[in-house]
C-alpha cells in the first residue's frame, strides 16, 4: 500500500500562523528646559530727592535669578544720561538705593534695570528733584467730581519731615492761586473740593523740615463730573 504524506502549514498556538512581531514604544521625550530670560523692568519705582542725594525704591520682583542692578541719571542742566553704573553689592533681594553727590536744586531723572545670566533687562524711569529737604515720593493726583485727591509716600524718617505745603490753581489762569495749604507731617493724602469740572489744575507739593522746604513736585488733575447710568 502506498502512503501519501501531505505537508501542512504549522499553526502557532492561539494564533493565525503568522510569526510574532515584537512591538516597542520609545519613552516620551523630556520637556525642553525653559530658557532663562533677562529680567523685566523694575516695578513700583519711586524716588525722593534731598540735599545732594536721591533715594530710589522699587518692588521686590521675586526673581531669584537677578544678580544685580544698574542705574543711569541725568539732571535738568545737562539732559544727558550717565553711563550705566552698577549698584555695588546689589542682588535679587535689593529694593532700594541712595544716589549721592548730586547737584542740588535740579530735577533729576533716573533709569533702573536688573540683570541676570541672560543679560540686562528693560529699564524703568522715575524723576525727583534735589534740594535742602527731601521731597515726597510717588505723588499721585486723582481727579473726582469737582475735586482731586493728592496722595504720596513720606521721605524716610531720618530726614525729619515736619509737614507739607500744597498749592494749586487753574492751569490756564495762574492768578487763581489762592495761597498754600499747610498739612501735618503725618499726612499722606489730601482732598481739595469746590473745583470746576473739566478744568485742568496745576498742583504743587512740598515737604517741610527744619532746613526749609523741599523742591516742589508738580502734578496735574482735571475734575470730572460723575455720571450715572
Amino acid at each position: 500500500r502506498v502512503v501519501q504524506l501531505r505537508a501542512t502549514r504549522p499553526h502557532s498556538i492561539g494564533g493565525s500562523g503568522n510569526p510574532a512581531t515584537a512591538s516597542t514604544t520609545a519613552p516620551p521625550a523630556a520637556p525642553a528646559p525653559t530658557p532663562l530670560l533677562a529680567p523685566d523692568a523694575p516695578s513700583g519705582l519711586k524716588a525722593s530727592g534731598g540735599n545732594g542725594v536721591i533715594d530710589i525704591y522699587w518692588s521686590n520682583p521675586g526673581n531669584t535669578s537677578i544678580t544685580g542692578y544698574q542705574y543711569q541719571i541725568r539732571n535738568s542742566s545737562t539732559y544727558r544720561y550717565t553711563a550705566w553704573q552698577s549698584i555695588t553689592g546689589s542682588s535679587a533681594s535689593t529694593v532700594s538705593f541712595t544716589i549721592t553727590n548730586l547737584a542740588i536744586n535740579r530735577d533729576h531723572r533716573i533709569r533702573l534695570r536688573a540683570g541676570n545670566a541672560a543679560g540686562w533687562g528693560r529699564y524703568a524711569s522715575v524723576s525727583a528733584p534735589t534740594g535742602v529737604t527731601h521731597s515726597p515720593a510717588g505723588a499721585v493726583a486723582t481727579p473726582g467730581d469737582g475735586s482731586f485727591t493728592l496722595s504720596w509716600d513720606a521721605p524716610l524718617a531720618r530726614y525729619g519731615i515736619t509737614g507739607y505745603r500744597l498749592g494749586y490753581f487753574r492751569h490756564a489762569d495762574p492768578s487763581s492761586f489762592n495761597g498754600w495749604v499747610s498739612l501735618p507731617g503725618s499726612t499722606r493724602s489730601h482732598t481739595v473740593t469746590g473745583l470746576v469740572n473739566g478744568t485742568q489744575y496745576r498742583i504743587w507739593l512740598h515737604a517741610v523740615s527744619a532746613a526749609g522746604n523741599s523742591r516742589g513736585l508738580t502734578l496735574f488733575a482735571t475734575p470730572t463730573a460723575t455720571t450715572t447710568e
